[in-house]
């Protein structure tokens, strides 16, 4: 998929968070999560089973105290807790369109036969949480992992004040 497809003119929005939907992608519903946009099913391994890149967007009330240094060691912590076998591949700074700074994370894991590459952002923005989450198979990483940059960034830069 080209970085290209990740621009097309079709967008989903939940509390204020613009989340383009690339061409051959969809919103689906997660139960518990806000907003979460797939793309279409990679190529299955051994067994059969296939996995759809995807990033999810979650927005809640931030404490009167919130600390984004806070929210990025709780974003780490609830990572290691995912699976046995959790390696964590980043954690840095992300700086954001309006000169705050939030926090990127990102990390590996094993679900199933199918071995998973997850990028989560955290931002704290006009006394919310912004949190998104990009999952894709490792195998697809190259190929899918642009496109997901690039929603991820757009979903914060295109923010709406509500």
């Amino acid at each position: 998929m080209a970085m290209t497809e990740a621009t097309t003119g079709r967008t989903e929005s939940i509390d204020g968070v613009v989340v383009p939907v690339p061409d051959g992608w969809e919103v689906v519903d997660q139960p518990g999560l806000s907003l979460t946009v797939a793309g279409p099913a990679g190529t299955a391994v051994a067994d059969g089973t296939t996995f759809r890149p995807s990033l999810s967007a979650i927005v809640v009330d931030a404490a009167d105290d919130a600390d984004i240094r806070l929210l990025g060691t709780e974003a780490v912590a609830a990572a290691m807790s995912v699976a046995d076998d959790v390696h964590v591949v980043a954690y840095d700074l992300w700086p954001l369109p309006d000169g705050t700074t939030g926090r990127r994370l990102e990390f590996t894991y094993q679900a199933g036969p199918v071995p998973l590459c997850v990028r989560q952002w955290v931002a704290l923005r006009g006394g919310e949480v912004v949190t998104l989450t990009a999952t894709c198979d490792v195998a697809h990483l190259t190929q899918v992992g642009p496109v997901l940059e690039h929603l991820a960034g757009t979903a914060l830069a295109t923010q709406e004040t509500r």
